[in-house]
């Protein structure tokens, strides 16, 4: 969504998560609403319109919608913000009826490189973001600096090894329990120095199979 524009109609708690992860994505978000929270207006990069939803936003202009987001506490506006975005061809989520809308968005939370995605299936918000929170406390320091060094690992990994089997192998002992052993022992460095020992091992039994 890097630079892509969304539109949000609403300005409560349900329209602030949406609001939230669309600047996270990068959107240029635009909010429709009479009424606001404060949070909302602190946003860098989101646009503010004070006013009751007119079906007119939804046709051709200089801003092109990718994404709509239906969020006010009245579920006949959200219906009707939905039908007039799939009208004019946008994928719309109406917040207060997922079956209505064309996508449902889940509750994201970002730590590091980590990601995080919950849904309830819009049965509620509020708790699918209650169980993103339990989520993202379950994830120890340690496993925070594992994901920091996997990019770099797994490329060389596929620089050294042709072999699919080799490479899942590998994945799967750096990310096992005794790489996280050595992150809380010793930091990044016992950790790349666990990583070398297994690509070397691996290189080693790999030579005694070709030959």
């Amino acid at each position: 969504m890097d630079g892509k524009e969304s539109l949000v109609v609403g300005g409560g708690a349900v329209a602030l998560r949406k609001i939230s992860s669309l600047v996270a994505s990068g959107s240029r978000v635009l909010v429709v609403s009479p009424e606001v929270r404060p949070e909302i207006s602190e946003f860098h990069g989101v646009d503010l319109r004070k006013s009751v939803y007119d079906s007119s936003i939804m046709r051709p202009s200089d801003r092109h919608w990718w994404l709509v987001f239906a969020a006010t506490n009245r579920p006949d506006v959200n219906a009707q913000v939905c039908a007039d975005a799939r009208a004019a061809g946008i994928w719309a989520c109406n917040c207060s009826a997922p079956d209505d809308g064309d996508l449902i968005s889940p509750a994201n939370r970002t730590v590091g490189e980590i990601t995080i995605a919950v849904s309830t299936g819009g049965g509620s918000p509020g708790f699918a973001a209650q169980l993103a929170d339990q989520a993202v406390a379950g994830i120890s320091a340690d496993q925070k600096i594992l994901v920091g060094l996997l990019p770099r690992w797994r490329m060389q990994i596929r620089k050294a090894f042709d072999h699919e089997a080799i490479r899942r192998e590998l994945m799967r002992r750096i990310t096992g329990d005794e790489m996280l052993a050595a992150i809380k022992s010793g930091g990044e460095k016992a950790a790349a120095d666990y990583f070398n020992r297994l690509v070397a091992e691996a290189k080693f039994h790999h030579g005694r199979q070709g030959q």
